[in-house]
């Protein structure tokens, strides 16, 4: 997706999207969001303040302007949870086309070592997604 499916889709700029997840939370990344947050004030709030780092400086300042009723007592609530969140949704966004041409992103028919795979889904609960891994990669070799 690009920025204009993003804006049409969320309300937000692309470049916006992760901040936008980290307020109104994200289940496949592992997101809770800010209790009390959802799409509409997520997406009132980037538009606003740019981002959650605008968003906390906005906070800093004592402002109350830009926030939604109830939200900036919601989001001072979030702060530890906000500061951490960015680390789990930020994704490289100043690679060099030319790093790219060389990657080979064809899926694998199987897993490369597939008791480190199963350890792993083990050790962090990840028994379903790594299953539904393995199906899909089975199901795509077997029908090339």
């Amino acid at each position: 997706m690009g920025e204009k499916e993003v804006a049409a889709k969320y309300g937000v700029p692309g470049r916006g999207y992760a901040d936008y997840a980290m307020l109104r939370g994200d289940p496949s990344d592992g997101l809770p969001g800010v209790p009390g947050v959802g799409d509409k004030t997520a997406a009132a709030l980037v538009t606003r303040f740019g981002s959650v780092e605008g968003i906390l400086a906005a906070l800093d300042s004592g402002t109350a302007e830009g926030f939604p009723a109830g939200a900036r007592r919601r989001l001072e609530a979030a702060r530890d949870y906000l500061a951490a969140a960015g680390t789990v949704v930020r994704v490289v966004t100043d690679i060099d086309a030319a790093e790219l041409r060389d990657l080979d992103d064809r899926l694998p028919a199987a897993p490369r070592d597939p008791r480190a795979l199963v350890e792993l889904a083990d050790r962090w609960g990840l028994d379903g997604p790594v299953n539904r891994l393995l199906n899909a990669l089975a199901a795509r070799s077997g029908a090339s």
